[in-house]
């Protein structure tokens, strides 16, 4: 900070100007490649070698993706005619196209659990309903509708999706707030060597999403899997003959 610095520009049409500007401030960014060749000057000096007043560019980050589009419009209307506003996606489309394929394949590895998590209650509860044929075939037998058979197999399943639901909110939501807090530190894995994704600089340390939106997405998904996989179990229970099912146990 203090040296001095030459610069070259030259504009559309225009011909080649030098100057020396003065270093008022470095940058850390993480990258020492990035930070070697970054640094900070005065905007009247800019000014007065480019001929342009005021900045040619503004970054800006925002907090909450979903509200991109909102605050590009907000800017724009606030800026002068001419300017400029282009999103992150408009400016590096590739990074934005390896963004939607790794959304799309989270998007089908989630799918996938939840459908092994289907067939796993699926076939517990089909393993209760044959283990417990005889009963149901004791319980047809005394004139139980077979209406009552499935409400007793929902109710089984609804009992296990907020036990499970509840269960699992008691050890995710801990692990996912220190996830947000903390994060994953791939510092030591990496080194000195540069994270980057399409040129782009990436932090070390990343962070996951945390909110009490979790606790309701945990206990739906644990109720629909279980009301879910017990209907086939419940279906089976009410097609069983009992008058053939109690001849077999014997």
């Amino acid at each position: 900070v203090g040296d001095d610095l030459m610069v070259t520009v030259s504009g559309e049409g225009e011909q080649m100007r030098s100057g020396m500007l003065t270093i008022v401030g470095l940058v850390s960014t993480g990258s020492k490649q990035l930070d070697a060749s970054i640094c900070q000057v005065t905007l009247p000096e800019v000014e007065e070698l480019t001929g342009y007043e005021g900045a040619g560019e503004i970054t800006a980050l925002v907090r909450h993706p979903d509200a991109l589009e909102l605050v590009v419009q907000q800017i724009g209307l606030a800026l002068p005619s001419g300017t400029t506003v282009m999103t992150w996606d408009e400016i590096v489309p590739e990074l934005a196209s390896g963004v939607e394929v790794d959304e799309t394949w989270t998007k089908l590895m989630v799918g996938l659990v939840i459908i092994m998590v289907f067939l796993g209650i699926a076939s517990a509860q089909l393993t209760a309903v044959l283990e417990r044929r005889r009963e149901f075939a004791v319980l047809s037998a005394l004139g139980m509708r077979a209406g009552q058979l499935v409400r007793i197999m929902l109710a089984e399943g609804i009992v296990l999706g907020l036990l499970g639901g509840g269960l699992a909110i008691l050890w995710a939501v801990p692990a996912a707030w220190a996830m947000a807090t903390w994060g994953l530190d791939f510092t030591a894995l990496y080194g000195d060597i540069d994270l980057t994704v399409s040129n782009i600089l990436m932090d070390p340390v990343i962070y996951g999403d945390f909110g009490w939106w979790l606790v309701p997405l945990a206990l739906g998904l644990a109720l629909g899997a279980t009301v879910l996989s017990s209907l086939y179990p419940a279906w089976y229970a009410i097609r069983t003959d009992p008058a053939e099912t109690l001849h077999v146990a014997r």
